[in-house]
This record gives C-alpha cells, sequence and structure tokens, in this order.
C-alpha cells in the first residue's frame, strides 16, 4: 500500500510538470506576437540623436505635438510633448480646459509669452512656466510637469512612442 501511494504521488507530480511545461511552450507564440514588428515602429517619430552631447537637447514637432528629446547622460534620454492645435501649444487651463499659446518654447525652458501688458508689451505669464527638462516653476502651486513620452532606441534614432494626440474639441 505503501508503494501505491509514493507511485500515485509521484505519478501526479511528473503529469502536472508535463501539463504546465506544455502550457509554456504552447503560450510562447502568443507571448511572442505582443511585441510590435517593426513595420509598427516606422508609423512613428523617429528623431536622430547621433549628434547629441550630454545636456543638449533637439526638438521635433508634427501637426498635433511638440517633443523634446534631452541626453541626461551617455546612455538615456527623457521625452517631453505638448499637443498642439493649429499651430497653438496646449496648455491645461487653471479652471479645466486649454489655454493657447503661440510663442511657448523659449531656449532655456518654456514659458508663455503670448500677452499684452498695459502698455502694449509682450508679457510673461508666470503661471505657465517650466525647466527645458519638464519641471514646473511657475508662480501657482497646483501645476504638474509636462508629460513625458516613452520611446524606444533604434541605431541612432529615438521612436517616440504613445505620441500625444490634440483633443478633438479643446475648450
Amino acid at each position: 500500500m505503501r508503494i501505491r501511494v509514493r507511485r500515485r504521488a509521484l505519478l501526479v507530480v511528473v503529469t502536472s510538470m508535463l501539463g504546465i511545461s506544455g502550457l509554456l511552450l504552447a503560450s510562447m507564440p502568443l507571448v511572442g506576437s505582443l511585441q510590435p514588428s517593426e513595420a509598427v515602429y516606422d508609423k512613428y517619430l523617429h528623431v536622430d540623436v547621433s549628434g547629441l552631447a550630454v545636456g543638449e537637447y533637439i526638438d521635433a514637432e508634427t501637426d498635433t505635438g511638440f517633443y523634446r528629446v534631452l541626453k541626461r547622460d551617455k546612455a538615456s534620454f527623457q521625452v517631453i510633448s505638448l499637443w498642439k492645435h493649429q499651430s497653438e501649444y496646449l496648455l491645461s487651463g487653471p479652471f479645466g480646459g486649454y489655454e493657447y499659446c503661440k510663442n511657448f518654447v523659449q531656449q532655456d525652458g518654456f514659458q508663455c509669452f503670448d500677452r499684452y501688458s498695459h502698455n502694449g508689451e509682450l508679457s510673461w505669464l508666470n503661471q505657465y512656466r517650466w525647466t527645458s527638462d519638464g519641471r514646473y516653476i511657475g508662480d501657482e502651486e497646483e501645476r504638474f510637469n509636462l508629460p513625458r513620452v516613452e520611446f524606444k532606441r533604434s541605431g541612432k534614432y529615438l521612436v517616440l512612442l504613445g505620441q500625444l494626440a490634440a483633443p478633438d474639441k479643446p475648450r
């Protein structure tokens, strides 16, 4: 009787291991198909980063977005993005909705430079101010850092994934 119990336990363990191995082998093609093909990556925006030194950035634009690629160190990058609509940048407004800004991208960061003061000169809007790496430094407490975009390195290019699309109906 003791031998039968051991044999039965051994058969259960071996059968279970074979079943689990079979499931793993059967699921491998499914898991492999979840990886996007190179044809999918070709549809995304490619930015040549081969000439960037550490600390430098390059700007890229599409009809619906602006992207700044910053080289952080020898092997890492950061990509920030902004929505655009009809050549104007869309910034999240203080009460929901969006604020439009034509002159937003500056050399040393981001700040809206569209409003006219009482004497007719352009004035900076300090509540709309970010560093060149997207950190908020404006006057209001409840703001956010600029959104970052995921990317994939492909040779001398960064392929910008998950690009932001402009909303259908900006407020």
